[in-house]
Order: C-alpha cells, then structure tokens, then sequence
C-alpha cells in the first residue's frame, strides 16, 4: 500500500509529487491551517486505504483493489464545499502508475457531476451527485468490485 502511495504522481492541487512531500503529509497536523482543523491522516494498511490532506486541497482517498491481475490504486477526493471533485485508478505497468480510469470503469468519469466515495472496509465505491449543498448530496449509484473489475449497481 505504501509502495503505491510513493509512486502516485501527485497528491492535491499543488502537486505533491515528492516522496519527502508525500511523507509529510503522514504526518498529524502537518497540513494544519490548509486542511480542516484537526485533520489526522488515516493510514489502514490491514485495509489497504489511506486519506490524507494536501495542502488547501480536499482529503485525498487511496484504496488498493486486489483481485485477479494486477492491483487497482483508487484515488479520489470528494469536496462538498467546492466544485473540485477528483477520481483516477491507477495500474503499476513498467515501474511506474499509469492512469487507467477510462479502461477501467464501465463509463465515462464525470467529476463535475458525481463524487467517489472509496471504502475503508470492503470493496464497494459509493458514488454520489455532487452538490455544493451538502443536504442535496443524493447516491447516485455504487461500483462493485468483482472478480478485478468494477461493475456498476444502480440503487432503487
């Protein structure tokens, strides 16, 4: 999990792009005054999931999918209080990640429209519309993780 966290190109708005960046941002109350007072950085290795907080960018969620084939780095970063939204999955393929969202997903990622939520526990994203008004916030459907690939669940 830690492997793939070092080799993602970058983190947050400004980069982040560094290992001793990156290792920063392990680190509680680094980010203090950027990111939402208190933040502490969740590292699950058990679970294979990580959220930490670049600078004056939202939380940024990391998820490794594990199945047939090679793993699948999730990343994203749900903001309800601004109109950034960010989702890239991500293939170790020659030493380095390289973003495969479009290959991976059964549909197009629409991060104006729709927001990711990566799971702590289990292996099911939650996807919602996005609104800037938090109450508004409605699912929109989830992406199941299935024998190395998403499948998408529409909910009733």
């Amino acid at each position: 999990m830690l492997d793939y966290y070092y080799l993602l190109p970058y983190l947050g708005n400004f980069g982040n792009d560094t290992r001793r960046k990156k290792q920063r941002l392990l680190k509680p109350g680094a980010n203090e005054g950027f990111t939402s007072e208190g933040f502490t950085p969740v590292v699950d290795l058990r679970h294979d999931y990580m959220k930490v907080g670049p600078d004056s960018a939202p939380d940024e969620q990391i998820a490794v999918f594990r199945g047939p084939g090679p793993d699948l780095i999730a990343t994203s970063s749900p903001d309800y209080e601004s109109d950034y939204n960010g989702f890239h999955l991500w293939r170790l393929q020659g030493g380095k990640l390289r973003d495969v969202t479009r290959q991976a997903l059964p549909f197009p990622v629409r991060d104006s429209e729709l927001a990711y939520e990566l799971p702590r526990l289990g292996t099911t994203i939650h996807v919602f519309r996005f609104s800037l008004e938090p109450r508004s916030r409605k699912p929109a459907f989830d992406l199941l993780w299935r024998r190395g690939r998403f499948v998408m669940q529409r909910l009733r």
